[in-house]
């Protein structure tokens, strides 16, 4: 039987860590060959010698990448993996997916607001072989600072759910960790606000509690109709948005919006800003606010809970973001570059 090829797959975190979206990456991958994890990041004594965070590989990912037939790296950052790869005459594959390619300077968020790792990240971009964007908005930001990058836009995909049900609960819902930084980047504080402006209407954040005073802060800012119940189990989770109304993204930078996607297969409908790739995702099968105050966000949720689209919302993202599309071009253009 002759020996699979080999994918080096690179991310910061252990396979056990990761986020679904990428560890769903991770298991396509090795339907067509053998994949191993290798951390992204180089450890503090390469850091001390070589900048923060890994400009140029360390030994244990240069072996790690020399004796693999291709590396495979989520997020554009660090640049050691790719530099590694060129170093070892390898081919590489870099998914832009969000903080890594952004500048949104207002809020402090993104790689490419500082200028050394924008640097970095730009090493990375223009050394991979191919650059994988998950919606034509993050690949309009890989262009801004690497031009002539080869970019091949991926969206995420999503399993098949069944169809949702139509009679939904007047609840809306947003999912995401609590921390200062989704307050702003993630509307937090939006979303706690717009609740004080509806105060018959039941407002749900799931998510962690990253940070306590986050949490408090929500609460004090938001009505007596705001519930915080922190991480949900899975099951929890789908049968909240299976029940619920709205899903409500106040994003100021998306990359894509999976939990807005999520949602709207869940038959969620969608109000969202239009920050980033949510129109991309949202479609006409949702509302768009064009203001954060209270009264106006309430305005555009009441017109959406007069008029759920479950069925739209599901079919707009069961047609257009199905795992089987992301499964079978990660195939062919993963095995096209394997030996």
């Amino acid at each position: 039987m002759p020996k699979r090829p080999s994918i080096a797959f690179v991310y910061f975190r252990p396979p056990e860590a990761m986020p679904s979206y990428v560890a769903r990456d991770m298991a396509i991958l090795g339907e067509i060959a053998e994949v191993d994890w290798i951390r992204s990041y180089t450890g503090p004594a390469w850091r001390a010698r070589l900048g923060p965070t890994g400009w140029l590989p360390g030994r244990a990912m240069h072996r790690a990448i020399s004796g693999s037939d291709l590396v495979f790296q989520w997020f554009a950052t660090p640049s050691a993996p790719v530099v590694g790869a060129r170093l070892a005459r390898k081919p590489s594959v870099v998914v832009s997916g969000g903080f890594d390619v952004a500048s949104v300077p207002e809020i402090g968020y993104g790689r490419m607001v500082h200028p050394l790792s924008r640097n970095m990240t730009r090493l990375a971009l223009r050394g991979a072989t191919k650059v994988l964007p998950v919606s034509e908005f993050n690949a309009s930001e890989v262009h801004r600072w690497s031009p002539r990058t080869a970019v091949e836009v991926l969206p995420h995909g999503f399993e098949p759910r069944p169809a949702p049900a139509v009679e939904r609960a007047p609840r809306v819902i947003t999912v995401g960790a609590v921390s200062r930084e989704y307050m702003l980047r993630k509307g937090l504080e939006d979303f706690a606000r717009a609740s004080r402006a509806l105060p018959d209407i039941e407002f749900v954040l799931a998510g962690k509690h990253v940070q306590e005073d986050a949490a408090e802060h929500l609460r004090e800012i938001g009505g007596p109709n705001l519930s915080l119940p922190g991480f949900l189990p899975a099951e929890e989770l789908d049968e909240l948005l299976g029940t619920s109304a709205v899903y409500l993204q106040l994003s100021r930078h998306e990359a894509f919006g999976c939990s807005v996607a999520e949602a709207m297969l869940a038959g969620c409908t969608p109000v969202v800003t239009r920050a980033g790739a949510l129109p991309e995702v949202v479609g006409d099968s949702g509302r768009y606010v064009e203001s954060r105050e209270p009264e106006a966000v309430a305005a555009v949720v009441r017109e959406a809970l007069g008029d759920p689209r479950p069925l739209e919302s599901h079919e707009r993202i069961a047609s257009r973001y199905p795992i089987e599309a992301r499964r079978r071009r990660l195939h062919e253009l993963v095995g096209n570059l394997l030996p």
